[in-house]
This record gives structure tokens, sequence and C-alpha cells, in this order.
């Protein structure tokens, strides 16, 4: 399984539309993608169905280290399953980097995951640990920017914590 976050800690930069168009074109090209929504705002997750009716959702990959086979759920497009997020996975992010494993909790739960062909994952605006989980896990980085010179500003610290994750 491939896996790309799409990252940048500055918002409103696309990473939820790059996320969206990218899983979507994936799937309709016949390749099994999940979606990872990260992002407690969980605008990913809407596209899809109600955040708030869900009962699982990354919020218990992070809080109860339940894997991404148990929370995901198919969508309407074929080829296309989502790991939803909630607002509540805002609360989890100070229980989680306390824990001596906190970094490592989406590559893990991703772990034996068969018959996914590509992962995307919607990061937060924030280098939080729900990014630097992203950034553990993953494969690739996308960093979607608008040509402006605070969001190119905003990718020196970013590649900064790619490089120091990868040297790991």
């Amino acid at each position: 399984m491939i896996v790309v976050s799409i990252a940048n800690q500055k918002g409103g930069e696309g990473k939820t539309t790059t996320s969206l168009n990218l899983s979507m074109g994936l799937a309709r090209r016949g390749k099994k993608t999940l979606l990872v929504d990260i992002d407690p705002q969980a605008n990913s997750t809407g596209i899809f169905t109600n955040p708030e009716s869900l009962e699982k959702s990354m919020h218990g990959v992070f809080n109860s280290r339940m894997t991404i086979k148990e929370i995901m759920i198919e969508t309407r497009q074929p080829d296309l399953f989502l790991a939803p997020s909630k607002m509540n996975l805002a609360e989890v992010e100070t229980l989680s980097g306390s824990s001596v494993d906190a970094p490592y909790i989406l590559r893990d739960s991703l772990q034996g995951l068969e018959g996914i062909d590509f992962c995307i994952i919607d990061c937060p605006p924030s280098l939080s640990i729900f990014t630097i989980n992203a950034l553990v896990g993953s494969n690739y980085v996308l960093i979607p920017l608008q040509a402006e010179k605070f969001s190119v500003d905003g990718i020196v610290g970013l590649q900064q914590t790619i490089t120091s994750i990868k040297k790991e």
C-alpha cells in the first residue's frame, strides 16, 4: 500500500480538496483507496456522511488504539473507503502526545490492512501529533500551497519536520 500524506501547517492551502480529489481520482481508476481524515474539523468526512452520526472514528484509533480496519466505512464511490474523523478527535491530542508510542499510532493501525492500493491522509492545518503520525506513516508527502509569500515561508518548517522524522 502506498501511503501519501497531504500536509501543510497553514490553513486554507487546499489539503482537504487535494485529498478528496486525489482519492476520488484513484478510486475511479479502479485503485482501492482509503481516505484517512485526521483533521478534527472533519471536512473530508462531511463530504460522505454526517461526522457526528458516526459511532466509530479516528478518535477510537488515537484514544483506544482501534485499527483503521475497525473504523473504516464504504463510500458511495466504488473502491473508495473512509476512515472518518469527528470533532472529538481534538480531545485526544493532549492524551496521545504524552505517550511514548504516540508518533506511531497511525502507522501501526494501518498494519495488516489488506487489499488497499493507496492510503491518502488528510492532515489538519498544524504540526500536531496527528500530522506527525501521518508523516511517520507515509511513503510520500504532498504539500499543497497558494502561490504567495506566507505560504512558501511555511514550507520550511514542515520540510525540517519531515527531514527530522525520516532520519529516525
